[in-house]
C-alpha cells in the first residue's frame, strides 16, 4: 500500500506495510490520478514496517527513470532488492 501526499508541486509516496502484486494496480493508478503538470518532483519513503515485492522494486525503477525529479529516501528493504538484482545506484 502507497499513502499519497501531494504540496506545492512535490508528492510525496510513503511506501506502507506489505507492497504486494495484487495491490499495485490500485496504487499505480492513485499515483496516476496524483500527477499533473504542477508537479515537479517525488519523493519516495518507506515506513518501518515496509515489505516490498519485486513489483513495487519495478515501479520505483519507473519513477527513477521518468521526467519527474526523484528523491529517494535509502531503506534496508531496497537495499536488499537493489542487492539481489544487482542493481548499483
Amino acid at each position: 500500500m502507497i499513502e499519497i501526499k501531494k504540496k506545492n508541486g512535490l508528492i510525496d509516496l510513503i511506501f506502507k506495510r506489505e507492497c504486494r502484486i495484487f495491490e499495485i494496480e490500485e496504487d499505480l493508478e492513485n499515483i496516476k490520478k496524483a500527477l499533473n503538470k504542477k508537479v515537479k518532483k517525488i519523493s519516495i519513503s518507506f515506513s518501518e514496517d515496509a515489505e516490498l515485492d519485486t513489483a513495487y522494486f519495478q515501479l520505483i525503477l519507473s519513477l527513477l527513470n521518468s521526467e519527474y525529479e526523484c528523491v529517494i529516501e535509502e531503506d534496508t528493504v531496497l537495499r536488499e532488492l537493489r542487492q539481489l538484482y544487482g542493481i548499483e545506484t
